[in-house]
Formats: C-alpha cells, sequence, structure tokens
C-alpha cells in the first residue's frame, strides 16, 4: 500500500507556486474546470434538445420520455463515482483514472455532436463512465499535494472549489449560446449550415472543453510529483486476490446483464399489422399481428384495452403515428372534425411582411376545408386574432407540411384521437406495412427496472450496515443519524437538481428571457448558481465563523437545507399560475428561486460529506463517501423522473407537490434534530 500520501505531501519541493500553493494545484484547477465546463454546458441544453421537435433539430421527445432518460443519466453520473474511486484505489490510481476518465468523457461529447439516436445515448453513456473515474479521483489528488499539518490545505481546496464554479459559470452561456442563440443561428445559415442542427454545436463545444483540459493535464502533469501515482492497493497478497476477484466478479456480472438485456431485446416481436376499435367505457382495443392482417391467425398478443393516453406506452413509435394518422383520415374524410386545444407551448416560424419570424402557439383551432383541416393557432403576445398555420390534408406526407404546422401536427392528431376514443367512433385497420416493437427493451420497463435496481441498493447497503455488521452503541447511533442524513440529502438533491429539467423547462416555455431589452437563452439560468456560490459562500463561511460552538448540528443544517429548497418552489407556484394564463412571466420569479435554493445548498452541500465521514465509525469512514455520491444519484434519479410529468400536470399543481415534499421532510428533520441529540448523548454515555 502507497504510504506516501499518509500525512506526507507528494508534490515538487520548490519551484514556482500558484497563488502560494503547490504548481499542481494549477494542473488539478484547470482540468477539473474544463470537466465542469463539458459538464454542466452538456447538462445546460440536454432536456431541452430531447423535448424540442425534430424539425428544430431536437429528438422530439415528450416530457414523460424525456424526464426519465434525464433521470436516469444524472443518477448514474454520481453513482458511477463508487466503482471509480475502488478502481483507482486497487488497479489504476488516481493520475490514471483522471486520465482515462477524460479521455471517454470527451468521446462521449464528441458522439452528443453528431446526429442520431444511438450516438445520443452512447454518448450519455460514455459521460457517465468518464465522469465516475475523474470526479472522485481528482479530489484525492489535490489532497495529496499538502500533508495533513500545512495549512494551506482547506484553502487550497476553496481554490480548487472555484474552478468548479468558473466552469458550471462560463459552460452554460457558450454552449447555450451556440445551441439556442438566434444569432448564431443566423450566422451558421449564412455560412452555409443548417440551423436547426446549432444543438450539436453546443454538444460539440463540451467536447472541445474536455480535450482542451487533458491537453492542460497532460502539457503540466510534472507539477504533481508522485501525487495519484500509486494506488491504495493492500500489502497483503491474500487481500490483493480478492480485489482481482471482485473486479473479474463485477465484469463477468456486467457482462451477463448486458448479454441477458440484449436477449431480452431480442426477444420482442415486431407487428406488420393492428386493429382497433372503441370500446363502451370509452377505451380503445388493440391487438397486433405479425403480417398482413388477412391470413395472419393469431395476435401476436391477446387484445389489449387501452385509454388513450396510454397507446403510446404499448405501439411504439411508428405504430403510434400510423394510428393517429389513420383515425385522422377516417375522421377527415367524414368532414365533421372540429376542436379546440388550449394550454399548448409549440415554436412555430411565420412567414410575414418582415421574413420568417419565430412565435409560440398557446392554442389551437380546427375546423373542415376542402381536402383537409384548416389549423389556426392562437399566438402568444398577439392581437387576439388567429393566426392560420396552414391546411393539414387527409392523406399527408410529414416531410411536406409547412413549417408552421409541421412543429403542431401531433397534438392535433393527439387530440382528434381522444376525441374519437370519447366518442366511440374509432375503429379501423392496418393491414400492412408496419414495425410495431411488441416486447423487448423501451425506455419505460428501463424506467422501472432502474428504479427497483436503485432501490435494491439502497436497501441492501444499509440492511448490511445494520444488521450485518457489529457496532457499539455509540457507533449504531451514528449510523441512524447518517441514515436520516442521507434520505434528508436524497429529497434535497431530488428537489434542487431539478436546475436542468423542470425548471429549464419552465425557463423555456413560460419565463421571459429578456433583461433590459437584451434577450438571452433559456439555457444560460444555469450560470446563475455557480456565481451566486462565489457571492453567497463567503458569507455564509464567515456566518460559521461567528457561530463558533453555536454552530448548528447536521441535523438541523440538513433541515434548513430542505426548507429552503421546499420554499424555492412554493414561490414559484405564484409565477406559474400566472404563465397558466398563457403569458411569459417575469425573470424575477426564476432569480428568486435560485437564490433560495443556493442559500439552502450552501446550508446542506458544504457539510454533507464532512457530516458523512465524521460520524462514521472509523473501520467504514472510506464507504461513507459512497453514501453520500449515493444519496445524490437517488435525488437526480428523483429529480428528473419529477420532471417528466411537466407536461401532465399543470405547472402550479407541479410545482406545488415538489415544494411541499422539500418543506414536510424539512419538518420531520427538525423534529428529529432533539431525539438525535439524546440518542447519540445516551449511546456515548453507555459506552462510557
Amino acid at each position: 500500500m502507497d504510504q506516501g500520501n499518509r500525512g506526507m505531501s507528494l508534490a515538487p519541493e520548490g519551484g514556482a507556486t500558484f497563488f502560494g500553493h503547490p504548481r499542481g494545484l494549477m494542473t488539478l484547477f484547470f482540468t477539473e474546470m474544463w470537466e465542469r465546463f463539458s459538464y454542466y454546458g452538456m447538462r445546460a441544453i440536454l432536456a431541452l434538445f430531447m423535448v424540442t421537435a425534430v424539425a428544430k433539430g431536437g429528438l422530439g421527445f415528450s416530457a414523460d420520455k424525456a424526464g426519465p432518460i434525464y433521470a436516469m443519466y444524472t443518477s448514474l453520473v454520481y453513482l458511477a463515482s463508487v466503482p471509480g474511486g475502488w478502481l483507482a484505489d486497487n488497479f489504476l490510481g488516481p493520475r490514471r483514472a483522471v486520465l482515462y476518465g477524460g479521455f471517454v468523457i470527451m468521446c462521449g461529447h464528441i458522439l452528443l455532436a453528431m446526429h442520431g439516436l444511438a450516438t445520443f445515448f452512447l454518448g450519455l453513456g460514455c459521460i457517465v463512465l468518464g465522469t465516475g473515474l475523474l470526479k472522485p479521483n481528482i479530489s484525492v489528488i489535490v489532497g495529496q499535494l499538502y500533508s495533513e499539518e500545512d495549512r494551506r490545505r482547506d484553502a487550497g481546496f476553496s481554490i480548487f472549489y472555484m474552478g468548479i464554479n468558473i466552469g458550471a459559470f462560463a459552460a452554460p452561456l457558450v454552449c447555450g449560446y451556440l445551441a439556442q442563440h438566434e444569432s448564431f443561428r443566423a450566422w451558421l445559415e449564412a455560412n452555409g449550415f443548417d440551423p436547426v442542427h446549432s444543438w450539436h454545436w453546443g454538444f460539440g463545444a463540451a467536447a472541445v472543453g474536455m480535450a482542451l483540459g487533458l491537453v492542460q493535464y497532460l502539457a503540466s502533469s510534472r507539477h504533481l510529483g508522485r501525487a495519484g501515482l500509486a494506488t491504495n492497493a493492500p500489502d497483503d497478497p491474500v487481500l490483493r486476490a480478492k480485489n482481482r476477484r471482485t473486479l473479474s466478479i463485477g465484469l463477468a456480472a456486467t457482462a451477463v446483464a448486458a448479454v441477458a438485456l440484449v436477449a431480452y431485446d431480442g426477444s420482442a416481436r415486431y407487428a406488420a399489422s393492428i386493429t382497433w376499435k372503441a370500446t363502451d367505457d370509452g377505451r380503445l382495443e388493440v391487438a397486433c399481428y405479425p403480417g398482413h392482417l388477412e391470413g395472419t391467425g393469431e395476435p401476436l398478443h391477446p387484445p389489449v384495452v387501452l385509454a388513450a393516453g396510454e397507446l403510446a406506452d404499448h405501439l411504439h413509435a411508428d405504430g403510434m403515428q400510423r394510428l393517429r394518422e389513420a383515425v385522422f383520415a377516417q375522421r377527415a374524410a367524414a368532414g365533421e372534425i372540429r376542436g379546440d386545444l388550449e394550454d399548448v407551448f409549440a415554436r412555430v416560424d411565420l412567414e410575414g411582411d418582415a421574413g420568417r419570424t419565430e412565435v409560440v402557439v398557446r392554442s389551437l383551432h380546427w375546423e373542415p376545408a376542402e381536402d383537409g383541416l384548416r389549423v389556426l393557432a392562437g399566438i402568444e403576445g398577439g392581437d387576439g386574432e388567429p393566426v392560420e398555420l396552414g391546411l393539414l390534408p387527409a392523406g399527408f406526407d410529414r416531410d411536406e407540411l409547412p413549417d408552421a404546422l409541421a412543429p403542431v401536427v401531433d397534438d392535433v392528431l393527439d387530440s382528434i384521437l381522444a376525441d374519437a376514443v370519447a366518442a366511440g367512433t374509432a375503429a379501423g385497420a392496418i393491414a400492412d406495412g408496419l414495425e410495431v416493437k411488441h416486447g423487448g427493451l423501451n425506455e419505460h420497463n428501463i424506467h422501472e427496472g432502474f428504479t427497483w435496481f436503485l432501490l435494491l441498493l439502497v436497501v441492501l447497503f444499509f440492511a448490511k450496515l445494520f444488521l450485518v455488521e457489529r457496532w457499539s452503541p455509540v457507533e449504531r447511533a451514528r449510523l441512524v443519524t447518517i441514515l436520516v442524513l442521507f434520505c434528508g440529502a436524497a429529497i434535497f438533491w431530488g428537489i434542487f437538481e431539478q436546475a436542468g429539467s423542470t425548471l429549464t423547462l419552465f425557463a423555456d416555455r413560460s419565463t421571459n428571457n429578456s433583461i433590459f431589452g437584451f434577450h438571452f437563452p433559456s439555457s444560460w439560468w444555469q450560470s446563475l448558481n455557480p456565481l451566486l456560490i462565489v457571492c453567497i459562500a463567503p458569507l455564509m463561511s464567515a456566518l460559521w465563523l461567528k457561530l463558533g460552538p453555536r454552530n448548528p448540528s447536521y441535523p438541523f443544517k440538513f433541515a434548513v437545507g430542505l426548507l429552503l429548497a421546499g420554499v424555492g418552489f412554493l414561490v414559484l407556484v405564484g409565477g406559474a399560475t400566472l404563465a397558466k394564463a398563457g403569458v411569459r412571466v417575469s425573470p424575477l420569479w426564476l432569480l428568486s428561486v435560485y437564490v433560495i435554493h443556493t442559500v439552502g445548498e450552501l446550508w446542506l452541500s458544504p457539510v454533507g460529506l464532512s457530516s458523512m465521514t465524521k460520524l462514521a465509525p472509523a473501520r467504514v469512514v472510506s464507504l461513507m463517501m459512497g453514501v453520500w455520491f449515493l444519496a445524490a444519484s437517488v435525488g437526480n434519479f428523483l429529480g428528473g423522473t419529477v420532471s417528466g410529468f411537466y407536461e401532465d400536470l399543470e405547472t402550479p399543481t407541479l410545482f406545488t407537490l415538489v415544494g411541499a415534499s422539500g418543506v414536510c421532510m424539512a419538518l420531520v428533520m427538525f423534529l428529529l434534530v432533539r431525539p438525535i441529540a439524546r440518542m447519540m448523548t445516551q449511546a456515548e454515555a453507555e459506552e462510557a
């Protein structure tokens, strides 16, 4: 086992310094700055890219599809830190783990900059793996630059933390500008590039950022001395062999799981034809057949009775699209379709005297016209008169639809299908030419499987701690406290980390993103939190110093952080209520939320890992770092999952539920402050 990092500095002696600190701190400062630039730059536009219409260059996902994907991605980023730290400890060493991790992250962003669903998901997977290697280990190298007695140690970590915030602040400004700003899209068009692909320029900027981080990491690694070179693998050959077996078992289990998932997905069958008919209770009976409808024999499955809103879970992609279009063609042929749809949000391009202008559609109306439907829209900020978007023919080709009509066509078709099902007039068949997947993997069962995996992981982790290990009364009391803090941290991060999902969608769809006439992309809001941290953190630090021995306990600080997280969303309920009327609300609403949340973060986050390590029994201190990452993983998963309800619930209702969850958990934490203190005191007395 490496002994050099036990109380001794591994940085080179003498030579130039970085603000009075070891020169290696500069290497790690800029590496982390560029890594955080790449991560937060991509995260700033990820949810927006997924929900943006295909015609606008996005993936065209609904919020209830994008939310679970975002949830699993952000959750896995933190969860991967646990095996990433273990691999560095026992096999790679922190220095190589950071290098390999940065390279894999860069590859992930390059894949996101390409076009296609396969490269999109592969890119997210690479970023998860790379961040798992880099994130926990770069901090270890920072610590090895100082001896335990070096008074510069805490200040060094503070400087390092500034690198994180500089990267997090700059990233949304750069990547958001490239992905969303109209001036850059105009530049692309003027230079012969397709402006709808501006999203991929934003992802490409994240890749460039990580590449710059790697270049300077390699170029200045000599300043690190021996820091991060050695592993912490045990000296005992038996323990080393045990670690190798653990790695082999882990790799084998991963390979088996991958093969099993591929085999399960390969078991899916594809329907070439479907039939449907309305039921008496306002639902739809759907059956899928493997070949041409005539002579195919038995369906792939017994007929399934579904509500209109459940169809997309059963008839994925092509099948759902064809069903909507077929029902529309039937109804259009009858010439009786009229309808209205409120609470719409879609950006469309209208041609006018001043050229093409992007407007926001808030409501839709359609009525019979010759050979199809005449579709009109209520425009946000308009004079109240509906604007015609175009004619939707009975047998339309999506590629030939007018630019103004393409982004809203699915809203119209969904409403017509729902009305037909409710009226009992939806009946028909598509005889051939489909490829409807039945069984296998889809985003819904993947999300459900990951939910159970994460729940099982948490249960097994704490079951092992409490039921398998033997603890003294004081140790058990501390573990109970850690469990309470774990629950509080998971709820807090579930609320706070909606900055990249729910709050970004609200910024994009319902907020007037302009200051003194300057309009900015909605993704720029995510630069506000790191800026506020730099401004507010010194004030919070001064507060803790002034309180001295009266400093609040860990559970009390967690409770305050949770309370502020919940209050932030409750404040936004007012803005969401105004936005419901179809207006873009003042940016002061979101500004208030970010200020409140940042103060809450500074009550909880800085003491989080410290509380885990100080409360943990000595023999499981390293394991408690995993508890903190696990809490962040669970919280990110919860937050991303909640964002999937953004289009299913009214925003005031959604924000009220989110805010109330934080306030309720805070009240529970406040009530537990004194019982936890008594339990700790009693346990210490019994042990004494």
